[in-house]
């Protein structure tokens, strides 16, 4: 919609106009504030991203579809968080009335420092906190049941995340390139950690994946190169490839499932590891493949 926006510092939006697409905004380095008329039906994805001094997004308040808080843009009945303005700093808590986060609703909110997610919360949705770089504490409510993908990727500053037992699946990517977390806690009722969902998370120094956990995706922990050891469910029945490939410092699998689930390439290049597995567990007597597998 701006071709060329980097001086443009605030904007009222028409009554004529109804909508914007995708990324209308983007990229307007020097916008503060943005003024949504009564008229308003629709707001593309990313409207509003990279907009890095942007701290308020106001609404018309008799805007049927739209309402905006502090600041914060949400729909009419403040269920769904739909931007968070990029230049706003410190830490922020959202309110109890919302239930779900939307897409890119604090993408590249580069100032945002600690955020609470309350119980009310169900959805994080995709790339909800993608490159927020420099959070590094967030609160998960025992509401939300679904991380969706690349929820968190790219927070750099993240030391450590409690994953509540409310939460079922963990979107592909979700904390990808997370690269100061130290500590994940898992909570009992995770079912799928997706696709790359720690690629690359150079901090991590174990991690237990609980017995809920049934699938664990491709790549899921690549790159992990502080990981020295982890203790994998007796729930999992497929593990993706290269799951914990290029985990260089890893030396301990403990094992409690059946040797089915895994393949030569979910450890490849792993060269100090061993896989430590349970009396009763089957498969083990056929097990030929790096790395050595011992009761």
């Amino acid at each position: 919609m701006f071709q060329d926006c980097t001086s443009l510092a605030n904007f009222t939006i028409p009554p004529s106009v109804t909508s914007i697409e995708g990324s209308a905004f983007y990229g307007c380095s020097a916008l503060t504030n943005v003024t949504i008329p009564y008229s308003f039906t629709n707001i593309g994805t990313w409207a509003f991203s990279y907009c890095t001094s942007l701290t308020n997004i106001a609404v018309d308040s008799l805007n049927s579809f739209y309402s905006s808080v502090n600041g914060v843009l949400f729909d009419k009945s403040q269920a769904t968080l739909i931007a968070y303005p990029g230049g706003t700093t410190g830490p922020y808590a959202i309110a109890s009335s919302v239930t779900n986060i939307g897409v890119d609703a604090f993408y590249n909110c580069t100032g945002l420092t600690s955020v609470i997610i309350p119980d009310s919360v169900t959805t994080i949705g995709t790339n909800a906190f993608g490159y927020c770089t420099s959070l590094t504490n967030v609160t998960i409510g025992h509401g939300v049941t679904t991380i969706e993908d690349w929820a968190f990727t790219f927070c750099t500053g993240l030391t450590s995340v409690t994953i509540p037992n409310s939460v079922t699946n963990l979107g592909a990517g979700a904390f990808d390139d997370c690269t100061s977390l130290t500590n994940v806690s898992l909570g009992s009722g995770v079912t799928s950690i997706g696709p790359s969902a720690f690629w690359f998370c150079t901090s991590l120094a174990s991690v237990a994946i609980p017995n809920s956990v049934t699938n664990l995706g491709d790549y899921a922990f690549y790159g992990c190169t502080s990981l020295t050891n982890v203790s994998l469910g007796n729930g999992v029945s497929n593990i993706g490839s290269d799951a914990f490939s290029s985990c260089a410092s890893l030396t301990s699998i403990y094992y409690k499932g059946n040797a089915s689930g895994l393949d030569v390439l979910t450890f490849y290049g792993d060269t100090n590891l061993t896989v430590y597995y349970l009396p009763g567990t089957t498969g083990w007597n056929q097990w030929v493949s790096p790395p050595p597998a011992v009761l």
